[in-house]
């Protein structure tokens, strides 16, 4: 028999880290269900949130997490990019796990099962009713505007794909160049790119794998010209050693600080072993959505400058947000190139 998971209230008095106290440590069952009861009018029923998908050795029965439930905003350190409001999408609420009686800066951030921060991401948060206090105690805090908010809502109302609960596979947020992912090998990989006026989603990898999983980033093809456009993937962290499908068993083994392969099938007998080329993503004409996404991650878009006028001025004259072509022809009037920052993943998630 099923046991129905715990529901425990917790009080959060503000979700800004800055503003911290002791007094604000919550200590809940890893397994619970958290009903959270912010200021101000108390809904009914409270929102609640658990802590699906951390890492599994916080979260057992019997485990307790103690620590401080807090909004990470992406900034010039974690996004080295030229227009920091462009990224607004990828703030998140985590998880600050502390010893006991511990400060918010002697912490770390609770891990989830892929290796990356637990979070629970501002789409997901803005996609469902019950989070509606939390995205709201965000404003009041000062972390986010109303107007930015909105202009968040418009860009998710475009085509949400992380809408509702969580279901397998999850599509990858991608917000920048440089960024650590997690790809599941297992499990053909989606990503969700921002583009200037709509959400671009497309597949990026496909499933190679049974068992593994990688943390990754995207970064410029490095035997590109200038004016080209393509990314390769370079290797982070292997989180769960892989185990190819029997079709690629001839495959190397992956390594760190290289590049994610292009896996062919293995080779017919009296053949050599077959030698894997880097993975790239490139225009393609089959594909204008992927090449849409792939062109949005060269030339930044600032949804709150021009690239947000340029929407409006589009939309008036009868274009069609979701429409790839669309979305191509708008992304070619965003000026500007820039680079990945050279970013460790613990750099990236903790400055």
């Amino acid at each position: 028999m099923l046991l129905k998971p715990m529901m425990v209230p917790r009080r959060f008095r503000t979700l800004d880290a800055r503003r911290l106290t002791p007094r604000d440590l919550v200590n809940v069952p890893g397994d619970a269900r958290v009903r959270t009861i912010v200021p101000g009018e108390v809904p009914t029923p409270l929102p609640w949130f658990n802590f699906e998908r951390a890492d599994p050795r916080y979260i057992g029965p019997g485990m307790r997490l103690a620590g401080f439930l807090y909004y990470h905003p992406p900034n010039s350190h974690t996004f080295p990019v030229p227009h920091a409001s462009r990224l607004l999408l990828a703030g998140a609420l985590r998880f600050r796990c502390t010893e006991k009686e511990g400060t918010f800066q002697d912490g770390w951030d609770l891990p989830g099962e892929d290796g990356l921060p637990w979070e629970l991401g501002l789409p997901r948060l803005m996609a469902m009713k019950r989070f509606n206090p939390l995205v709201d105690q965000i404003m009041e805090n000062g972390l986010m505007t109303q107007g930015e908010m909105a202009k968040c809502r418009r860009l998710i109302s475009s085509g949400n794909p992380s809408s509702g609960e969580q279901t397998r596979p999850v599509p990858v947020w991608i917000h920048a160049l440089g960024q650590p992912f997690s790809v599941d090998l297992t499990q053909v990989t989606t990503g969700v790119v921002v583009g200037p006026h709509s959400l671009l989603k497309a597949d990026i990898y496909p499933r190679v794998a049974e068992q593994g999983s990688v943390i990754v980033c995207l970064e410029r093809a490095p035997w590109l010209s200038d004016d080209e456009e393509a990314l390769v993937m370079r290797v982070l962290h292997i989180h769960i050693p892989v185990v190819y499908l029997y079709q690629y068993a001839e495959q190397g083994p992956l390594e760190v600080d290289g590049f994610m392969p292009w896996l062919q099938m293995g080779p017919r007998k009296g053949t050599a072993t077959n030698v894997a080329r880097p993975w790239v993503w490139e225009h393609t004409d089959r594909e204008p959505m992927r090449s849409a996404a792939l062109h949005c991650l060269f030339h930044p878009t600032d949804h709150f400058g021009e690239a947000a006028a340029d929407r409006e001025d589009i939309e008036r004259e009868g274009g069609h947000p979701v429409a790839a072509k669309t979305a191509l022809e708008i992304m070619k009037k965003v000026e500007g190139k820039w680079l990945r920052g050279g970013k460790s993943v613990a750099s990236w998630d903790l400055e």
